[in-house]
């Protein structure tokens, strides 16, 4: 019997010490994500003080993109109307 008992004890001390390896195991997850959102945090910072930069140069692409385009240049005058 004193065998049996001690065999449990010593499963569940295993169960136990596995557990806490797995929980510390997934919580370093969480440094990646913190690092993902402050990588985030500075690419919105520099949209926003960049912002006019940004917008300047997605429209000379868009321009250049389209047939004869210039800053006037809109999209019914691109694609031809449907008879």
């Amino acid at each position: 019997m004193k065998f049996m008992l001690r065999n449990e004890a010593l499963k569940c001390k295993i169960k136990v010490d596995n557990w806490f390896k797995r929980v510390f195991n997934e919580q370093s997850g969480g440094a990646e994500l913190i690092a993902t959102l402050v990588i985030v945090g500075i690419v919105l910072i520099l949209a926003f003080v960049f912002k006019d930069k940004l917008i300047e140069l997605v429209g000379n692409i868009w321009n250049g993109l389209v047939k004869n385009g210039d800053a006037n240049t809109t999209q019914s005058e691109i694609v031809p109307e449907w008879n």
